[in-house]
């Protein structure tokens, strides 16, 4: 009894160090090539970033304005010390006469002719010798008035009397002949008691030399 349980003993010796230099291998890791390890890691962040911007939504864009072109502005004068002036244009307002009306004349003679050639600022003296050619006679409120071009001393000629139908009466006006050489005009034109323009124009023609 004694020799059976010395040689159990012996033998569960012998089958423990069996076991111990039998034991269970641990599988070594594999070896990792980091190249393919590179390859695999840029083809992950390329997927997602893929994906992120396929869930992202596309900016609106809001398309540029349209320019308005902005009106051109012409400034006013300047005058020394850069104020600015403010030119006034003259403005006319008269009536014109009825064209069946009772108002009319006609240019009879004129001194000086339009012929006539001037000096730069020479003082010109005009007369206009005209004819009541209507069936209305004039009173001392008809006058020969300024229209445009060069002015003379005044703006109007006032004829001051009664001029009856086919008579005729000289009217005057002083001008001084502009500086600059060329061709210029002033024109005038009769105006009744009512403030009607009525006939055609007259006028004295500047010829001014070099």
């Amino acid at each position: 009894m004694k020799r059976s349980l010395t040689v159990l003993v012996i033998l569960i010796s012998a089958v423990s160090i069996f076991l111990s230099g039998c034991g269970a291998r641990v599988a070594p890791t594999p070896t990792i090539d980091p190249n393919q390890k590179k390859t695999e890691i840029a083809q992950t962040v390329a997927a997602e970033l893929t994906r992120v911007v396929a869930l992202t939504p596309s900016a609106t864009i809001t398309p540029s304005p349209t320019m308005t072109q902005t009106p051109t502005v012409t400034p006013s004068p300047t005058l020394e010390g850069g104020a600015t002036a403010t030119v006034a244009v003259p403005t006319l307002a008269f009536t014109l006469a009825p064209t069946a009306s009772a108002d009319n004349y006609a240019l009879v003679d004129e001194d000086p002719k339009d012929d006539k050639t001037y000096k730069p600022g020479e003082t010109v003296k005009k007369k206009w010798v005209i004819k009541n050619t209507g069936s209305t006679t004039w009173n001392k409120f008809y006058k020969l008035i300024y229209l445009e071009g060069p002015l003379g001393k005044a703006n109007e000629i006032a004829i001051g009397q009664d001029v009856k139908p086919n008579e005729t009466i000289e009217l005057f006006m002083e001008f001084t002949a502009p500086n600059a050489p060329g061709t210029s005009r002033s024109y005038w034109k009769m105006m009744n008691d009512q403030g009607r323009l009525f006939g055609e124009s007259v006028w004295i023609e500047f010829r001014v030399s070099q």
